[in-house]
């Protein structure tokens, strides 16, 4: 627990020193590509979501239960992986990429709710002591 929050907190500023130049150089990088003109509002808004999302849920939905898993929390770590992944991640981006004609937006944004879930039930369980109690060799 003590060396896992130093972690969280930078990861999260770097992904914000990384994302936020994104947001006003938009027009000249997206000239840059030479991307189709019906796809360039999507890009800005994948990027934008990204950019909200990344900073808030990245590093507790990833670096937290890596800590976790090297304290012998394994199972655990994998079990909500999975379960988050099939039930929201892929059932909630055919919802709003298919079923909502949201297209890739709607899977990005399933994406980052899966983080957003993921960062809250790993940071719970790190808040815990039901992962301290595993007995490592």
């Amino acid at each position: 627990r003590f060396y896992t929050r130093p972690v969280v907190r930078p990861d999260a500023i770097a992904y914000l020193v990384a994302d936020l130049p994104l947001l006003p150089a938009y027009p000249l990088l997206i000239r840059m590509f030479s991307a189709p003109q019906e796809l360039i509002w999507g890009i800005f808004l994948v990027t934008l979501v990204g950019g909200i999302f990344q900073p808030l849920c990245w590093a507790q939905s990833f670096i937290i239960p890596s800590a976790l898993r090297a304290a012998g929390d394994a199972k655990y770590t994998s079990i909500v992986a999975l379960i988050t992944m099939w039930t929201v991640r892929v059932v909630l981006g055919y919802v709003l990429g298919v079923v909502l004609k949201m297209e890739i937006l709607g899977v990005f944004l399933a994406m980052e709710i899966e983080w957003g879930i993921r960062a809250i039930i790993f940071s719970r369980r790190l808040k815990g002591n039901k992962w301290y109690a595993h007995k490592l060799i």
